[in-house]
């Protein structure tokens, strides 16, 4: 060896996938601690994952328009009066 220092840089962290299904579990009320308990990622590490995307939301353009067509799935009610 010459001495010199061969830096092989990889990337650090966890896959999307565990990223991605920590974030779900966020959005569907789990807490940070439960989550933690879950997937074994620190709950510091989540809430920072929460904040990132945030940010990136709120940074992001709201573009709405209404739909031309809309769609209900089997919509019921009853009205009626109860016979004593």
């Amino acid at each position: 060896m010459d001495g010199s220092k061969h830096d092989c840089y990889s990337e650090v962290g966890y896959p999307k996938e565990v990223k991605e299904n920590c974030l779900t579990m966020y959005v569907n009320g789990n807490g940070f601690r439960g989550i933690e308990r879950i997937t074994k990622v620190n709950h510091n590490t989540v809430i920072r994952w929460v904040r990132q995307v945030g940010i990136e939301l709120s940074n992001h353009k709201e573009t709405y328009s209404i739909p031309d067509v809309a769609q209900l799935d089997e919509l019921q009610t009853f009205v009626g009066k109860k016979n004593s």
